[in-house]
C-alpha cells in the first residue's frame, strides 16, 4: 500500500458535532489480503490519532465530535501506510454568499427573495437573517427569519438596507456569517432591474469619448411625451447613470394605442459611437424581456446634440394599463442587444419611464423595406370565401403568417414558403390584423370579416 495509499475524501465541507461522517478512500488499489483501520484525531482524544473501534472497512460512518482529522491505516503483507488525512471542521465552512434571483431592489408593492448560495445545508444547521443600515457595523437579528432564504418585504423598508445570514451548528453554537447583500430602494414602482452604465456620469469634456454620452432629450411623436433632462443622472448611486422619471409629470409619459406605430426621438450630448435601444414591458410582468426590445440606431452623431428617430409599434397582444419603458444608450465597447436591458455596459445612460397601453386598438398597415407589400384579399371577406395572403416580391424563405383579433388573441398561425398562402376564412365577423414575418421584418394589413 505504500505505493498507492490513496486520499481520504468526504462529500461534505464540514460536519456539525453529532452528525455522521461518510469517509471514502480515493485512488486506492484494493488488493486481496489488504486490511483497513480508520483513525481519528480531535481534542477529545488528546489531539493524537487513535483507532476507531470496529472501523475496519474501506469506508467509514462515524459521528463527528468537534473539529477532527481522519485517515485510514492500510496493511498488506506486513507493510503499513496511511491515507492522506482529511480535516473536517465542526462549523459551517462552505461558501455562504447572499444571492438574489434578480437584481431589481425592493419597492412598496413588490418584495424580493434573497437566499444563501451555499454548496450544502446540512442537518443540524440553523439560520438567522440579520439587517442593518450600514455594511460594517453590528447587524440585528430579524425575528422569525430562520430559513436559508428570506423574503424582503418592500413595505417594511423605506431606505437602502444591508442583509447577512448567520449559518450555525445547533449542537455547538459555532457559526459563520455570510457576505452582506445590499437591497436598495428602487424608485420605479414596478421594481425593474437596476441597470449599470460605467462612467459615473462623467462630464462632457472628459478626455475619452468611450465612456461619456448621456441623453438630453427623449420624446415620442404625436404625444405629450417630451422629456428634456441633464446629460446624465445618478439616482441609484455611482456607476449606474440611471434615472426614473415620475409619470405624474405629463411630459414624462404617454398613452399609446395597440397596433399604432410611433416615432421615438433621442438626442445625445456627445460625439462618439453610442447605440440606443428601448424596451417596453408589453406583458406587464415587471421584467424587460428580449422580445420587448426595439433597436433605435447605432449612434454615430457628427456633433453633440444630434437627434435620431426610430419607429416602434405597440403589439396588438400588449396588455393594457400602466407599464414600464426603458431607454438606454451605451458607449463604444459593448453592443446594445435585446438581452442587455439590465446588463452592464460601458458609458451612456439609462432612463426609465411609465407609459399607458390604451384599451383601444388600432390596426395600421405596415410596409416592408424597399416597398415590400402585403396583400390580403378579398377584403372584406365572408366566412364562406377563401382568404389569400400574398407578399409582393418573390422569395424562397419560409414566412410565418398570423391572424390576430383586435384584443391581441391569435386565431391562426401557419408557415408558408414563397409568396402566397391561402386558407378558408372561418373566422367570426369582426376586425383582424394579418401579419407576415419574413424573417427580417413584419408586414401587416387590416382584415374585415363580415357575415
Amino acid at each position: 500500500p505504500a505505493d498507492n495509499k490513496g486520499i481520504t475524501v468526504n462529500d461534505r465541507e464540514y460536519l456539525c458535532s453529532g452528525s455522521i461522517t461518510n469517509m471514502q478512500i480515493l485512488n486506492l488499489s484494493r488488493g486481496i489480503g489488504q486490511t483497513y483501520q480508520w483513525q481519528v484525531q480531535n481534542p477529545a482524544n488528546g489531539n493524537v490519532f487513535t483507532n476507531i473501534p470496529g472501523a475496519v472497512y474501506d469506508t467509514l460512518h462515524y459521528a463527528q465530535n468537534g473539529l477532527s482529522f481522519y485517515r485510514c491505516e492500510l496493511t498488506c503483507n506486513g507493510s503499513t501506510a496511511t491515507t492522506k488525512e482529511l480535516q473536517m471542521p465542526d462549523y459551517p465552512a462552505d461558501q455562504t454568499t447572499v444571492y438574489p434571483p434578480a437584481d431589481r431592489g425592493i419597492c412598496t408593492a413588490i418584495d424580493d427573495t434573497i437566499y444563501l448560495q451555499s454548496t450544502n445545508h446540512h442537518l443540524g444547521v440553523g439560520f438567522q437573517w440579520m439587517d442593518n443600515d450600514s455594511a460594517f457595523t453590528v447587524y440585528n437579528d430579524i425575528a422569525g427569519a430562520t430559513d436559508s432564504f428570506y423574503v424582503v418585504k418592500g413595505s417594511n423598508y423605506s431606505a437602502d438596507t444591508y442583509f447577512k445570514c448567520k449559518e450555525e451548528c445547533i449542537s455547538s453554537g459555532l457559526f459563520r456569517e455570510s457576505d452582506y447583500w445590499l437591497e436598495y430602494i428602487n424608485a420605479n414602482p414596478y421594481c425593474y432591474c437596476e441597470p449599470s452604465n460605467l462612467n459615473d456620469c462623467l462630464p462632457l469634456n472628459f478626455p475619452t469619448s468611450l465612456y461619456t454620452g448621456g441623453m438630453i432629450n427623449v420624446s415620442i411623436g404625436s404625444t405629450p411625451f417630451n422629456n428634456t433632462s441633464g446629460p446624465c443622472n445618478n439616482q441609484m448611486g455611482p456607476y449606474n447613470n440611471y434615472s426614473f422619471f415620475d409619470p405624474a409629470i405629463p411630459t414624462n409619459t404617454a398613452t399609446l394605442v395597440r397596433g399604432n406605430t410611433y416615432n421615438l426621438s433621442v438626442t445625445q450630448d456627445t460625439v462618439g459611437r453610442h447605440e440606443v435601444g428601448i424596451w417596453i414591458d408589453y406583458d406587464r410582468n415587471s421584467f424587460f424581456d428580449s422580445t420587448e426590445f426595439t433597436f433605435v440606431v447605432p449612434f454615430i452623431p457628427p456633433l453633440p446634440g444630434s437627434t435620431y428617430i426610430a419607429p416602434f409599434t405597440i403589439p396588438l397582444s400588449a396588455t393594457p394599463g400602466l407599464t414600464g419603458m426603458r431607454v438606454r444608450c451605451s458607449g463604444n465597447l459593448i453592443n446594445l442587444t435585446a438581452e442587455r436591458a439590465c446588463a452592464f455596459v460601458f458609458g451612456g445612460e439609462t432612463e426609465d419611464y411609465m407609459i399607458t397601453i390604451d384599451t383601444a386598438t388600432a390596426i395600421t398597415d405596415l410596409t416592408g423595406q424597399n416597398g415590400l407589400q402585403l396583400q390580403v384579399y378579398p377584403n372584406p371577406i365572408s366566412g364562406k370565401q377563401q382568404l389569400t395572403v400574398a407578399v409582393s416580391s418573390s422569395n424562397n424563405r419560409v414566412n410565418t403568417v398570423k391572424i390576430l383579433t383586435v384584443q391581441g388573441s391569435t386565431v391562426l398561425t401557419e408557415n408558408f414558403k414563397g409568396n402566397t398562402f391561402a386558407t378558408q376564412a372561418a373566422f367570426a365577423p369582426g376586425i383582424y390584423a394579418v401579419q407576415v414575418n419574413t424573417g427580417s421584418e413584419v408586414l401587416q394589413r387590416r382584415l374585415v370579416v363580415v357575415k
